[in-house]
């Protein structure tokens, strides 16, 4: 598990600590504070709890395809 482990985490042009959990590595990004951070992660079905640098290359691709909807669907 620990080759698994990716130390950075491209997300939506930033890279992120793969130390943080989930719902604080989100709010790295601009514009995402935990409580988005927290909702991003529950519509997901992911961890929040699970550190990003463990999670699947598919979860991590499920946050940026998604994430941009999340965002601004209320600008659409």
């Amino acid at each position: 598990m620990e080759d698994d482990f990716k130390h950075l985490v491209r997300i939506s042009r930033k890279d992120v600590d793969g130390n943080k959990t989930a719902e604080y590595a989100l709010t790295d990004i601009k514009g995402v504070g935990l409580s988005l951070s927290r909702s991003i992660c529950l519509i997901l079905g992911l961890d929040l709890n699970q550190k990003i640098g463990y999670m699947p290359d598919e979860d991590v691709k499920k946050i940026e395809d998604n994430k941009v909807y999340l965002c601004y669907k209320d600008n659409i």
